[in-house]
């Protein structure tokens, strides 16, 4: 049977028999293929929008007399329902040139020597599925939001008997729960699988060797003959944010077969338990005094800003006095500094914020701080850094004369753009995000580049997402990385910088873009076009839930289209612009008040864009400049930083923790407004600003993203020591 580019919408093929069938660029959206056999058919280029593949047959004995998968697509339908494909048959079907898996339900199905290498997958569902001797090598294993709610892969029951998940890496965001799944034999040899719950879960005689597992729930978990558990790194997992999760030892069977509540609840078989460190200790004096044919005095002390003194003296004097007297003194002193000692002294011109990372050009050089789990400072480690560290290019030579830089409000990314319009990326690669052609994690900064041989130049303004990038090149849009909901104007994962179209059309005369955690904005001609994720009306058109791949123009409240607009930002799940006049209005997600109307509340997310108000009634104006993070935003109004939404950590700068739906004045240590402020940033839970050529940071502070050498939270603005 040929059935090419054949499109079925809400169709019955219940039972139907379609081996060997040529479905090659088919469109299925929300049809039912239940108990249908599909063994040997051609799908390649196909995808299916929803729909129902119950007890469908897609095996074969051999991969070549399985169904073809070739760019096929898995996407959720209307109203983000997952594709159902319980007790689905897919032995020796290769998945490896798929073109997406999202919200999919592989509950129950036959997976058994399956080829799954290198792909990544989210919010895939396989429960009680059988991926015994599966070839899974390389996967990446992330988060999908449905109805906005973000739901993790689900690995619960599963059967990964003998198979293969060497390299497979995992989302922390978000516990990956793979409660009573069966890895007994399975090769896991450098899988990162922070935070996973395997409660349950028997590995007997599994390969752990140079896994990492921080953070993970052990909880009756079974590693009989697993020796590699202890070449395995379990240390507590800190994420982009600063906080930090404990692997859990409860009732834990060791290699030996012995229990961990034997020896410790964090211990098996005597593996090492990670050390608790004290966060809150700045200064500390030990004094030890001891007499005995010689006198020895040894203070030391530390100061936890940019300048640490450290004074060592010691005196030592030797008698034949038979008298031993032996005194020790212990003193820990806690202090809370507000600024750091350090004087700056480079002039700062751009500073941009992220979860736990902040970056900023000073001196056309550019320096960053913070959270380095993928890179994401720059400086070709992976260590965390409390103070600025100098950026580099990948090859360790230096990378200057900067005109823009921009991170990742909720990801671990960062990119620059050169004074000769040429683009540097760096950090987390997993998905193709740094734009350089692979998926190696870049520790320094690479080229973005629209092929192998051609670089993308001409570049006039960057943003960067969650696992994507998006640039202004000439008046047109190019993005890369990783499109679940055509966030990049395109399906699936690019390496390389593309071009964005509307609906195949030229899409030029841009003047701006800014993208969020999965949805992008263009300012075009004073009116604004959005594409990508829309499950809190983050698109501004008022379809919620509507996801576009093309651009969708913005409406205001009033259902005329937003106009006169002069910048945009996109934060994570919403966006704000400011209009010609310096008056402002806001979009998407308002759990936490960020769009500044007054009003906090998921039912109170705005799918049209209403306007900012200064207080109940009166209208937001003078308004220069913005940045919407992901649950805050901060503006530059007439010179001074004002900010509202989410305040837990103090990122609103005014001195308390109480999350305001109005915007407030950030403030000094001093108690005065944060004036001539001539760039703005806000993060996760953290904020920036540049005023008179320094950088001040205010907010959250566990991870070092403030940049002054601790890890504690400040309520006000401070001037950092760059």
């Amino acid at each position: 049977v040929t059935m090419t580019n054949f499109h079925a919408r809400n169709s019955d093929f219940y039972e139907a028999d379609l081996r060997l069938a040529n479905m090659t660029g088919a469109y299925l959206h929300e049809s039912y293929f239940s108990y249908a056999d599909l063994r040997g058919a051609n799908l390649t280029q196909a995808r299916t929008i929803g729909g129902h593949f119950v007890s469908t047959k897609f095996n074969g004995t051999t991969s070549a007399n399985a169904a073809n998968l070739t760019q096929f697509a898995f996407y959720p339908g209307n109203n983000n329902n997952t594709v159902n494909a319980k007790y689905a048959n897919f032995t020796n079907v290769d998945f490896t040139k798929l073109v997406s898996a999202t919200s999919t339900d592989f509950k129950y199905a036959v997976m058994v020597n399956s080829n799954w290498t290198g792909v990544s997958i989210y919010g895939v569902l396989f429960a009680d599925a059988d991926l015994s001797n599966a070839q899974m090598s390389n996967m990446y294993w992330s988060i999908t939001n449905v109805g906005g709610i973000d739901n993790p892969v689900t690995c619960d029951k599963t059967n990964f008997t003998n198979a293969t998940l060497t390299g497979l890496r995992a989302n922390p965001n978000m516990p990956i729960s793979c409660t009573g799944a069966n890895f007994n034999g399975a090769n896991l040899t450098n899988a990162t699988i922070n935070r996973m719950n395997l409660t349950d879960a028997t590995l007997i005689g599994s390969n752990l060797t140079g896994a990492v597992m921080g953070g993970s729930n052990l909880t009756n978990a079974n590693f009989t003959n697993s020796n590699s558990l202890f070449s395995a790194s379990v240390s507590p997992y800190t994420n982009f944010t600063g906080t930090s999760y404990s692997t859990t030892w409860h009732n834990t069977i060791c290699p030996d077969t012995s229990n961990s509540n034997l020896n410790n609840p964090e211990a098996c078989l005597g593996f090492p338990v990670p050390t608790p460190t004290k966060t809150n200790t700045l200064t500390k004096t030990n004094t030890l005094t001891k007499t005995n044919t010689l006198t020895s005095t040894a203070t030391r002390t530390s100061t936890a800003t940019r300048t640490s003194t450290a004074t060592r003296t010691s005196t030592a004097t030797r008698t034949n006095t038979p008298t031993r007297t032996s005194t020790a003194t212990r003193t820990s002193t806690a202090t809370m500094t507000a600024t750091p000692t350090n004087t700056p002294v480079k002039v700062i011109q751009k500073i941009s914020t992220s979860g736990g990372f902040t970056c900023a050009i000073a001196d056309t050089n550019g320096w960053c701080w913070g959270a380095n789990t993928y890179g994401q400072l720059g400086n070709r480690t992976t260590t965390n850094s409390k103070i600025p560290v100098r950026l580099v290019k990948n090859d360790n030579s230096a990378l200057s004369n900067l005109a823009q830089i921009s991170t990742s409000a909720d990801g671990g990314h960062a990119c620059a753009i050169s004074t000769t319009n040429l683009l540097w990326c760096w950090g987390w690669n997993e998905v193709g995000q740094v734009g350089n052609g692979n998926f190696v994690d870049a520790k320094g900064a690479v080229q973005v580049k629209k092929n192998s041989t051609t670089p993308l130049d001409n570049v006039t303004g960057v943003s960067v997402g969650m696992q994507y990038t998006c640039a202004l090149v000439s008046g047109q849009v190019y993005c890369w990385g990783n499109s679940l909901y055509g966030e990049t104007g395109r399906a699936g994962i690019s390496t390389y910088a593309t071009i964005v179209t509307n609906s195949g059309s030229t899409f030029n005369g841009i003047s701006e873009v800014s993208v969020g955690a999965r949805h992008t904005c263009a300012l075009k001609s004073g009116n604004v076009w959005c594409w990508g994720f829309d499950g809190q009306g983050q698109l501004g058109n008022d379809d919620v839930f509507g996801n576009a791949a093309r651009p969708v123009m913005v409406k205001k409240s009033n259902g005329s289209d937003l106009a006169n607009i002069a910048h945009i930002s996109n934060g994570a799940r919403h966006t704000c612009a400011i209009t010609t006049t310096g008056e402002v209005w806001c979009w998407g997600l308002n759990d936490k008040g960020q769009l500044g109307d007054g009003t906090a509340g998921t039912a109170l997310n705005r799918p049209r864009a209403i306007q900012v108000l200064q207080s109940a009634g009166v209208p937001l104006t003078g308004v220069t400049a913005i940045d919407a993070g992901v649950a805050h935003t901060c503006a530059i109004i007439n010179g001074e930083a004002w900010c509202w939404g989410l305040n837990n950590s103090g990122q609103l700068g005014d001195g308390t923790t109480i999350s305001r739906s109005y915007p407030v004045k950030v403030i000094l240590t001093d108690g005065t407004p944060l004036a001539t402020v001539t760039d703005i940033s806000a993060g996760t839970a953290h904020s920036c600003a540049v005023a008179n050529n320094k950088a001040l940071c205010w907010g959250s502070n566990g991870i070092g993203q403030l940049g002054d050498n601790t890890i504690i939270n400040k309520l006000r603005a401070f001037i950092l020591g760059l």
